[in-house]
């Protein structure tokens, strides 16, 4: 069956869809990361992290902030620059700074 040339409908594998309707299906696949969150480490720092595809932003409250491009990782998602590393899995993060180690868990999603 050939798609008709332009025209409303477009064929998406074996289904005629709406072209309309297929920017929203499509982005419905993706794995959608909040913007920003803000977790509450040991110790009473807390860290703020606006997300990109390859990086993270990261402030702390005690003035430090960094970009963090992203590593691979096993499990989680993992970011590292020099002395600062930050990895997450679920609602939990682990802070490294200057090779000290905190836990911290997510008190807002933004």
């Amino acid at each position: 069956m050939a798609a008709p040339p332009g025209g409303l409908l477009r064929y998406w594998g074996a289904m005629r869809v709406p072209a309309c309707l297929l920017p929203p299906l499509l982005g419905a696949c993706s794995i959608v990361q909040p913007s920003d969150a803000l977790y509450l480490c040991d110790g009473g720092t807390t860290a703020q992290i606006d997300r990109a595809p390859r990086h993270v932003q990261i402030t702390l409250s005690t003035g430090e902030s960094g970009r963090l491009p992203r590593i691979p990782s096993t499990s989680g998602v993992r970011y590292r620059r020099d002395t600062l590393d930050w990895f997450e899995t679920g609602d939990a993060a682990f802070l490294v700074r200057k090779g000290e180690a905190a836990s911290c868990r997510l008190i807002r999603r933004g």
